[in-house]
């Protein structure tokens, strides 16, 4: 038996029940991301068709749609990936992956006192 096996659990019905579900497969946070994904698509759309390649822009428009919907509908499989985020949506992942990339810094001991030396004299 492996191990990640004890870590499975089915979640319960009431958790879920405030995530409205229009079709099969589009959930409210799908829409949303599908909605924020389209505002650049349209303003490529419409850049594009002022250039006369309208064709184009929709394309670019739908493949954006669809990077949207997929970043917030793939979810990692904890057994597959369970130290780098199994179970959780692709998206959280990426966003936590970039947040810890800006915010990045070293912890140095005594570092405060250091740089008020250097401010005062």
């Amino acid at each position: 038996m492996n191990n990640l096996d004890q870590l499975e659990h089915e979640t319960p019905g009431d958790l879920l029940k405030n995530e409205e579900k229009w079709f099969k497969y589009l959930s409210v946070k799908n829409l949303l991301a599908i909605c924020i994904a389209s505002i650049p698509g349209i303003v490529i759309f419409l850049i594009l068709k002022g250039l006369g390649h309208p064709l184009i822009g929709a394309l670019v428009w739908a493949v954006l749609g669809l990077i949207a919907y997929l970043l917030t509908a793939i979810v990692l499989p904890p057994q597959v990936y369970p130290y780098t985020g199994g179970g959780q949506y692709l998206y959280a992942i990426i966003l936590r992956k970039v947040f810890r990339k800006l915010t990045r810094c070293t912890y140095i001991k005594n570092y405060d006192i250091f740089t008020k030396q250097d401010k005062e004299g």
